[in-house]
């Protein structure tokens, strides 16, 4: 007698590739969303731009935009998420492979280097965003709470994971705590003295990276 085929027997093996393919499907979706949200935002301006007009742009239905973020306030925050760290991997910034290095060098003075060089690297991928937020923080409520929270606070805590990276196992200049210090770099290296060196007195990237590394260390440093 035949034995009975057990039709889960045949189908399960199936299932994790399914599962596979439908998450890289939905990570170029949200992908596709947000650059065209970041297009048509630099180009017509965040309160000009619709959620019919993101959807139509990346080639989805409106309701796959609400359902992926939400709101237009939701993609506009992933798109700042995936902007600082650079790429929408599931991975927190502090974990990635550059922060991981920085604080693993044993020299104190290439630590602030390579925080320099990551710093730098956020801003000349966020500027254009934060630009726009602070566009439409003056008609936006939500908006202005959305830049007050990623500037004041997660990027507080990003300085402070910083200068802790730079202190290491060795001191910082005589006189000078954790606390103090993290404000000193959060006030030299936002996007405000950014924007100010990169576009209102035309310095490279190379530039503003260099003199942000050597104001550190001179800042910081014994």
């Amino acid at each position: 007698m035949a034995r009975p085929v057990n039709p889960d027997s045949t189908a399960s093996p199936r299932r994790p590739y399914r599962s596979v393919l439908r998450a890289e499907q939905a990570k170029l979706t949200r992908s596709r969303i947000l650059d065209a949200a970041e297009s048509l935002f630099l180009s017509h301006g965040y309160g000009a731009t619709t959620i019919a007009a993101i959807a139509e742009e990346a080639g989805v239905a409106v309701d796959t935009v609400y359902a992926t973020f939400g709101s237009k306030k939701g993609v506009l925050k992933s798109l700042m998420d995936v902007r600082v760290v650079g790429d929408d991997e599931a991975v927190p910034l502090l974990q990635r492979n550059e922060p991981k290095a920085a604080a693993a060098e044993a020299d104190q003075r290439r630590r602030v280097e390579m925080v320099a060089a990551g710093i730098a690297a956020i801003h000349e991928r966020t500027r254009r965003i934060d630009d726009l937020m602070v566009s439409a923080a003056g008609s936006d409520p939500e908006i202005a709470a959305l830049r007050t929270d990623v500037q004041q606070h997660q990027r507080l805590d990003g300085m402070r994971h910083a200068v802790t990276t730079i202190q290491g196992t060795t001191r910082l200049r005589h006189g000078l705590d954790t606390t103090r210090a993290t404000d000193i770099v959060w006030a030299i290296a936002g996007p405000d003295m950014h924007r100010l060196l990169r576009d209102q007195r035309r310095w490279t990237a190379d530039d503003y990276r260099d003199w942000l590394a050597d104001t550190i260390k001179a800042l910081l440093l014994p």
